[in-house]
């Protein structure tokens, strides 16, 4: 009984790394075919009422070339909209500014839409004093 375990567990072994070096070698647009979109550090989750911050976007595009728009709301209102084109491999930042207009708990809603559809989203919360 112990063989039969010994065997399948050199199997498994033999296929993970059979993958593994698969993976590796795939031509490298295979592997990226994704659009990064974050927020880049610093960034303040703590505000008074009627204080102003800002937010940095970054989107890096390593799929083929496509019409970006970035959205963001603060508090339900609309603070920043930008429609922009991005080729492979190309990237770009955006400064988001806004206002904190009332006490409480905020999603700072950071939208990517890629060819007019929602493509990824984030969402920061901001403790409003």
């Amino acid at each position: 009984m112990g063989r039969d375990s010994d065997e399948v567990l050199k199997i498994l072994i033999a296929v993970t790394l059979i993958l593994a070096l698969l993976s590796l070698t795939l031509p490298k647009g295979v592997r990226e075919r994704t659009t990064s979109f974050y927020i880049l550090p610093p960034f303040k989750t703590k505000l008074k009422v009627g204080e102003c911050a800002s937010v940095v976007v970054r989107v890096d595009n390593h799929w083929s070339p496509s019409n970006f728009t970035v959205v963001a709301y603060f508090g339900g209102r609309k603070v920043f909209e930008r429609n922009f084109s991005l080729g492979k491999g190309r990237s770009a930042t955006f400064r988001i500014e806004f206002r904190a207009e009332s006490r409480g708990m905020k999603p700072l809603l950071i939208y990517l839409l890629r060819d007019g559809k929602v493509y990824r989203f984030l969402r920061l919360w901001i403790n409003v004093s």
